[in-house]
């Protein structure tokens, strides 16, 4: 957790003088892009992929499952521990809304600019508008990123073992993403 920790510290250092980047990575697939949520993965994904591979585990373990025997993995969660994740779920969803409605207000606000005056001036306005915009996604991208950390956190806390399953559906979608990107001629 603390390399996360000083991933997401040094991230929003960086975006706080090029936050554009993290918004459309040019390190990213098509795919990957497609799905990105103000600079990342959107941390209620993670809650489907809960639920997604804990149904699966019971009913790929049915048997074992109906005589209490206990295998260790994400079809044994607990009443506590769905109670838990469903806790943090909402919790996270609230924030995300926030955090969308955020982001759409400021689109909303950049794109009300005069932008068609804008290449006509010289006065430093136009550079000063895009700063400031800048400023406010930076900071939504650090909030942004805290939700994803702080979802983190709180899904290790409540989950034994912890969920690396998240890693491996990135992984996925990076190796669709390429595949399809290849396919239409990208690279």
């Amino acid at each position: 957790m603390k390399h996360f920790h000083y991933y997401v510290e040094q991230r929003n250092l960086i975006a706080r003088s090029d936050v554009s980047s993290y918004f459309a990575p040019a390190w990213c697939t098509s795919l990957e892009k497609s799905v990105l949520w103000i600079g990342g993965c959107r941390p209620s994904a993670y809650f489907r992929l809960i639920h997604t591979i804990s149904g699966l585990k019971i009913e790929s373990q049915l048997a074992d499952f109906l005589s209490g025997k206990i295998t260790g993995d994400l079809g044994d969660l607990t009443w506590q521990q769905i109670q838990k994740v469903d806790e943090l779920q909402r919790k996270t969803i609230k924030e995300e809304r926030e955090l969308s409605s955020s982001m759409a207000e400021l689109q909303q606000k950049f794109m009300d600019l005069p932008l068609a005056a804008i290449p006509l001036e010289e006065d430093g306005h136009a550079k000063e508008a895009v700063e400031a915009h800048g400023k406010v996604m930076a900071g939504i991208l650090e909030a942004a990123d805290q939700l994803r950390l702080e979802m983190v956190v709180g899904i290790i806390r409540i989950l034994s073992p912890p969920l690396a399953a998240g890693k491996k559906l990135q992984l996925c979608m990076r190796e669709w993403g390429r595949k399809i990107d290849l396919d239409h001629g990208r690279n």
